[in-house]
């Protein structure tokens, strides 16, 4: 149930943009899984779940990076002292670098 209020939201959200880029962008990774979709379709059941299991470790691998940026409370913390202590500079620096990469 709320899984579909969710979708319903994002729905209404998504139809207010009225930017052309952004429907462009949106039409082709449309396009793209439904050729990825229709590809699945083709291949066989081991195939496919390897397939699908490698997307799965890359979202994950994506979302950890994206864990490396300046919103823990850590780092917060670390970029108000980072002034007085050349040592936090450092390691933000570090988790900076780490999240770039």
């Amino acid at each position: 149930r709320d899984l579909l209020f969710y979708h319903e939201l994002k729905a209404k959200r998504v139809s207010k943009i009225k930017s052309k880029a952004y429907r462009k962008v949106h039409k082709k990774a449309g396009k793209m899984r439904a050729e990825q979709a229709e590809t699945m379709g083709g291949l066989d059941k081991r195939t496919a779940q390897a397939l699908a299991l490698k997307r799965e470790v890359e979202r994950v691998q994506e979302r950890m990076r994206l864990k490396h940026k300046n919103t823990s409370r850590w780092a917060r913390h670390a970029l108000k002292q980072q002034k007085n202590n050349p040592h936090i500079k450092q390691a933000v620096q570090e988790q900076i670098a780490k999240g770039e990469e």
